[in-house]
């Protein structure tokens, strides 16, 4: 495989959301002071980190968002306008352009989406199913155990200029890829 085949592009973007989608790793923990000076660690063991699972996130967001340059080198010069047009007119390839951007540039900006999109602080819900163990070790210490990280959901909220939560990082890439997946197949770039 070499470097520019879409083949090679279909397949690392299919690793990166699967890097996205594994939920097991090595924990996480922080520790938290309360009003009165108290302080309490947390620790959850067994499952991804939320920085490494935001990092397998938005690595899925600028791949999609690369794709662009992948799929016009693949395109008759002609047509390769078509590519630039397509993401302007899919609102799910411009959300995922700016939030691409956003890990380059740093600070939100209008972008092709218009939203000035920022990301919120990610968040994990994790049904009672998921956990083994919770473990309290004196007033100081809890940990959770996960026996069932898969079932634990993820959320990386991408929040307008106002703050306000709009959508999910990780659903924008789902609609993005499968735009991106679409404008392929239908000028026969996927087999």
């Amino acid at each position: 495989m070499k470097i520019g085949d879409l083949k090679f592009l279909v397949d690392a973007i299919g690793r990166q959301f699967g890097l996205a989608a594994t939920h097991s790793g090595d924990g996480d923990g922080w520790t938290y002071t309360a009003v009165d000076g108290s302080t309490t660690r947390y620790r959850f063991d067994a499952v991804k980190s939320m920085d490494d699972w935001t990092t397998d996130v938005l690595g899925v967001l600028k791949w999609l968002w690369d794709a662009k340059d992948w799929i016009k080198a693949r395109l008759p010069p002609a047509e390769a306008g078509n590519v630039e047009t397509h993401v302007n007119n899919t609102p799910a390839l411009a959300l995922c352009a700016d939030l691409a951007n956003l890990t380059k540039h740093v600070r939100p900006r209008e972008g092709k989406s218009g939203r000035w999109p920022t990301l919120g602080p990610a968040r994990r819900i994790a049904p009672q199913e998921s956990i083994a163990f919770i473990s309290a070790i004196g007033d100081d210490e809890l940990t959770i155990g996960f026996q069932h990280p898969e079932l634990i959901e993820f959320r990386l909220p991408v929040l307008d200029r106002r703050g306000v939560e709009f959508d999910d990082a990780g659903d924008v890439a789902q609609r993005a890829w499968q735009a991106w997946r679409d404008f392929m197949s239908a000028r026969g770039l996927l087999k």
